[in-house]
């Protein structure tokens, strides 16, 4: 069973998470144990996700298409592609064929913050 990693940053993280809410796509989130240090965002995990690859790349563009300041980064295992001017159906195709063979990982950056 492949899966989804997504790194969720401070900014973006609320409006991606409710997307994943909104399409019923359940996720988990990896909790801190107290005492551990984390340098990087927050990961949750979405799996089985070759059985979700077209809800996922749909919510991915979606919300990479919310604010010009955001960025998808998806890493497999023999690349790193930033999904900037992919299409959904692009995105989909990429994800089908990448988590046939392992995890992915994906990096949802913002550089601006949400809107209060």
């Amino acid at each position: 069973m492949n899966r989804v990693r997504v790194t969720l940053f401070k900014h973006g993280r609320e409006s991606f998470l409710s997307l994943l809410r909104e399409h019923k796509v359940e996720f988990t989130e990896e909790r801190l144990r107290p005492g551990d240090v984390r340098a990087s965002g927050d990961n949750i995990w979405i799996g089985p996700a070759l059985q979700m690859a077209a809800i996922v790349a749909q919510i991915l563009i979606m919300w990479l298409k919310g604010r010009p300041t955001r960025k998808v980064i998806v890493q497999t295992k023999t690349k790193l592609v930033h999904l900037e001017g992919y299409s959904v159906e692009q995105a989909k195709a990429l994800l089908e064929k990448s988590l046939s063979a392992a995890d992915v990982s994906v990096k949802l950056i913002q550089t601006d913050k949400d809107e209060p």
